[in-house]
């Protein structure tokens, strides 16, 4: 019987909406048909620190701070680097819950 597990990301970027130059935050879960949370994740980029601007993670910097004090965000030197663990999460949760 086939199995599916889905993953929903959100992510906040800079440099505009329609076209953005980057993202310094990506985040998500995955999940199984029946709704049950496999994996979270939470990645802040640290490339984008000084490229960010007057956006919505300055005037949140604190939230930002607070999330990686308590451990729940992770921080990340690249996209790269944030966009190959969620690879490795989605791999690891297939081969665990689908038995790919």
């Amino acid at each position: 019987m086939k199995k599916n597990i889905y993953n929903v990301l959100d992510t906040e970027t800079f440099g505009g909406a329609s076209n953005p130059d980057g993202i310094y935050n990506i985040g998500g879960r995955i999940f199984n048909t029946n709704g049950e949370v496999l994996a979270s994740y939470n990645y802040l980029i640290a490339e984008h620190y000084d490229k960010i601007g007057e956006s919505y993670f300055k005037k949140n910097l604190s939230k930002y701070n607070e999330m990686i004090a308590n451990g729940s965000i992770t921080v990340v030197a690249t996209e790269e680097e944030a966009i190959k663990a969620i690879e490795n999460l989605n791999n690891l949760q297939c081969y665990l819950h689908v038995g790919l």
